[in-house]
């Protein structure tokens, strides 16, 4: 028998990715309120590269977990590793469009909110080998 959806994933979900999230909206909104300038999209890439470095940092925390560590058994580091690397590419995309193509853009909307997922994406990469994790474990009787 599989191991149903409960609440337990979410208080995982929340302690691994909630918080590390909570804290990124907190350091945008220490940014805008900091700045002396009227804040513009700029923020937007600056919120995604956090959002990846989040991503990053949460997946030490994750791979610490024992029901990671049960599901993925000796293959936990190869699999750290990759959801570290596939957030590190997605955190590249978020500098090459800051270094070559939003200083440079009149729809810097657009390249902010691509910007956005591409960090974003980290977080649910993360959060996805979690949820994976938590839905093929046995439930233990």
């Amino acid at each position: 028998m599989l191991r149903p959806r409960g609440s337990h994933v979410w208080w995982v979900l929340l302690g691994h990715i909630g918080i590390p999230l909570l804290f990124g909206v907190a350091f945008v909104l220490f940014s805008v309120a900091s700045n002396t300038s009227v804040p513009t999209w700029d923020i937007a890439v600056e919120t995604a590269l956090n959002f990846a470095i989040l991503g990053i940092g949460a997946t030490g925390a994750i791979f610490e977990n024992d029901t990671i560590n049960q599901v993925f058994k000796e293959h936990s580091a190869v699999v750290g590793i990759t959801v570290v690397g596939v957030n590190f590419l997605l955190a590249s995309f978020v500098v090459l469009i800051r270094r070559f193509i939003f200083g440079t853009t009149t729809r810097k909307l657009l390249w902010g909110i691509i910007s956005i997922i591409l960090g974003s994406l980290a977080l649910v990469v993360t959060s996805e080998v979690l949820a994976y994790a938590y839905g093929v474990l046995p439930v233990a009787h």
